[in-house]
């Protein structure tokens, strides 16, 4: 890092910095205070006789990953600082990523396998958030260091403000949004014959203990092979959900839509925000997994992990260049594009959750079933494909241009 003259620094540098580490604070403290809070109501229930613990179980795995969001947020306030101070964070070089990360998959395949082993044991403790916490963030840092590969990303304090606006801001939105989708949806539902009976059977199935839960299942299979359950589910979560995550994982990138980035820059910027995203969404996802489908969860939780990071960096290229040129029609063109995609992917992931339930599929969607493992490979290849190809490009743009010799 090197001192710089504060002088040279413009006011908006300022304000930025100043809201990055207001952002940053903010979210840590919130973060501990959730924690505390969680804490303080799981105490209170251990000293109440009657109360049903069932699913409460968790509740340490919950504090320790609120306590890890807060601690993401001290490098981002400690760069602050350091900047405001007259200290210039240095650039954020991904060029030993994908080779650290690489060499790190022979200690992820261990991990997976340990992960597991602690859920079939019934030891669901803070060390298996850890794990997790490996098991999820290790392809995404391969992945950044494969995008990212001699592209100029910006500096670490934006790197880290990224990931901290992300966290704090970004994912709450999106949180808030989609509840308030889900409870329309509940209200609108709640006026069609038999809704009642449904949701009473479900309200069983989420306190039904393991060994009934085969049983509910097939009590519920007419409901659920039905065709207006898979048509609901595909329309919130092949539909809606695309639509408001995508439009909302750049949000961030907004802060800088007058600092003339690159489309090389917004690129890097969404990559960044999207393995945010997708790190604790799929933290929460494997904090809810049973150790039986533990393998299978990582993994999908992998390749969901790739759709984020693509998509979200896919949208921060086609906002920084439409900024940077005026074309609106590529925007909308990304925008549409990613939603689809990201539609497509949900839309065979519940398909393929279909087909592990204990009951029997329409032949349709049986089928389906069968194919969406190898639907949603061959889709993860293709997004690599896409990044490699957009990281070559986006690279040599990132040159300088050699003076013509005459």
């Amino acid at each position: 890092m090197t001192a710089q003259d504060p002088a040279t620094r413009s006011s908006r540098n300022s304000f930025l910095t100043i809201a990055q580490l207001v952002i940053s604070l903010g979210g840590a403290f919130v973060s501990i205070l959730a924690a505390a809070f969680l804490l303080i109501a799981d105490r209170f229930t251990q000293t109440q006789p009657g109360i049903d613990r069932t699913g409460l179980g968790q509740i340490n795995q919950l504090v320790v990953m609120l306590l890890l969001l807060a601690f993401a947020g001290i490098p981002s306030i400690v760069l602050c600082i350091r900047w405001l101070r007259g200290i210039e964070p240095g650039e954020a070089k991904s060029n030993r990523w994908l080779l650290v990360a690489s060499f790190l998959l022979i200690v992820w395949l261990g991990a997976l396998y340990g992960g597991a082993l602690l859920l079939n044991n019934g030891q669901s403790s803070p060390f298996l958030l850890v794990v997790d916490l490996f098991l999820i963030a290790l392809p995404l840092i391969w992945l950044l260091g494969l995008a990212l590969h001699r592209i100029k990303a910006g500096s670490w304090k934006r790197f880290w403000g990224l990931v901290a606006g992300t966290f704090y801001i970004t994912l709450p939105i999106i949180l808030i949004v989609e509840s308030i989708i889900l409870i329309t949806a509940i209200l609108a539902a709640s006026a069609l014959p038999g809704f009642q009976d449904f949701f009473n059977q479900l309200s069983a199935l989420a306190t039904s203990s393991t060994e009934s839960l085969d049983q509910m299942l097939n009590e519920l299979a007419p409901v659920l092979a039905s065709p207006q359950a898979m048509y609901t589910l595909i329309f919130g979560f092949g539909l809606l959900i695309p639509l408001v995550e995508e439009f909302l994982k750049p949000l961030m990138l907004w802060l800088f839509s007058r600092r003339h980035l690159t489309p090389s820059q917004g690129f890097a910027m969404g990559l960044i925000s999207g393995a945010a995203f997708a790190l604790v969404e799929s933290l929460f996802a494997l904090n809810a997994a049973g150790g039986e489908d533990y393998y299978a969860i990582v993994l999908g939780r992998t390749g969901t992990g790739l759709l984020h990071t693509f998509t979200t960096g896919m949208m921060g290229w086609a906002l920084a260049s439409t900024w940077h040129d005026g074309h609106g029609l590529r925007l909308g063109l990304i925008y549409s594009g990613v939603v689809i995609l990201h539609g497509i992917w949900n839309s065979f992931a519940i398909v393929m959750g279909f087909g592990s339930l204990p009951f029997q599929l329409p032949g349709t969607v049986s089928d389906l079933a069968e194919a969406a493992p190898w639907i949603l490979g061959l889709m993860a290849v293709w997004m690599l494909t896409i990044l490699y190809v957009m990281n070559r490009r986006l690279a040599q743009e990132d040159q300088p241009t050699q003076p013509t010799l005459v």
